[in-house]
């Protein structure tokens, strides 16, 4: 068992370790009061009695953060490995796909679905989850205005229209992989988006 002293030695080496596994339980968990206290008194467990980091709702919105921020890394990532407009938005909607499979924080990215039904318990939590999506929904517009600047899609495409149609189509696909357990329902969320894209979007 760690003293108290080693601990402590531990955590200043490692500042972000235990808002890393705060932000791992709440999404497990979810973000509900309920939760909140569990994964405060599972941290101090952990620690040895240890304050791991700020408690109760700051605990909650580092540990939000921390996942939203992983999940940006991962998204910026795939976006920014492709030259062209259409393989942009390509890599925006499957990067999702990618986020399921192998999630940057262990039970699902960005934690959307996690904290969506906290906003009543936790009301912080509203203003960093719309955020989150209108950084997506600004990835979205960027690649689309750039495309058609480039010519590869139509002047037609409404930006703001494609932004909404893609974060919709994929968060709800990710809701539903999350309450059944299927990704089928994430393919063919993809396999539409393509149609669409092709049909509406693309030159």
């Amino acid at each position: 068992m760690r003293t108290h002293h080693e601990g402590t030695q531990e955590r200043q080496r490692n500042p972000t370790r235990a808002v890393a596994e705060a932000a791992r339980l709440f999404n497990l968990l979810g973000y509900t009061v309920t939760s909140l206290d569990i994964v405060e008194r599972e941290l101090r467990v952990r620690w040895e009695q240890m304050d791991p980091s700020p408690g109760g709702e700051q605990l909650a919105r580092e540990a939000f953060d921390f996942s939203a921020a992983a999940s940006d890394r991962l998204l910026r990532t795939a976006v920014e490995a492709e030259e062209t407009g259409p393989g942009k938005l390509d890599a925006f909607v499957t990067a999702f796909r990618s986020a399921m499979e192998r999630p940057p924080v262990e039970g699902g990215s960005p934690a959307l679905f996690a904290a969506l039904p906290s906003f009543e318990a936790l009301p912080f939590l509203e203003a960093r989850v719309r955020a989150v999506v209108d950084a997506w929904r600004h990835h979205v517009r960027r690649i689309i205005r750039l495309g058609i600047r480039r010519g590869e899609f139509r002047p037609s495409a409404l930006p703001e229209q494609v932004a909404s149609i893609v974060v919709g189509t994929m968060e709800g696909a990710m809701f539903l992989h999350r309450l059944y357990g299927d990704a089928s329902h994430v393919d063919r969320s993809i396999a539409y988006l393509h149609r669409y894209f092709e049909s509406e979007v693309l030159a």
